[in-house]
């Protein structure tokens, strides 16, 4: 799942109109998961790409649970859920 918020202002009330926290949170194996891997990106470089948490955090999220099942020796699931290798890929579906 990813996600987008406005980063709120440190001196209390109300929200950056241009900076954000970006994250995403997957879970795995689908059928019977073993991890759950967050990234949290704080004020991401919007200078680089979208900020958007599926194409800033999407890929780390994937790296990481790629390795950790890896690891683990848990091979990946035949099935996927549709559009998540677009996001995890650096693809946001609502981003042409």
């Amino acid at each position: 799942k990813s996600g987008t918020a406005q980063l709120p202002k440190a001196t209390g009330g109300g929200y950056h109109e241009d900076r954000y926290i970006s994250s995403f949170i997957a879970g795995a194996p689908l059928e019977s998961p073993r991890l759950v891997v967050l990234c949290v990106i704080e004020d991401p470089d919007k200078r680089i790409g979208p900020y958007y948490g599926g194409r800033v955090a999407g890929p780390v999220v994937r790296d990481v649970m790629d390795h950790a099942l890896a690891y683990l020796g848990v091979t990946p699931d035949q099935d996927q859920v549709e559009g998540f290798p677009d996001l995890l890929a650096g693809h946001d579906p609502v981003d042409p």
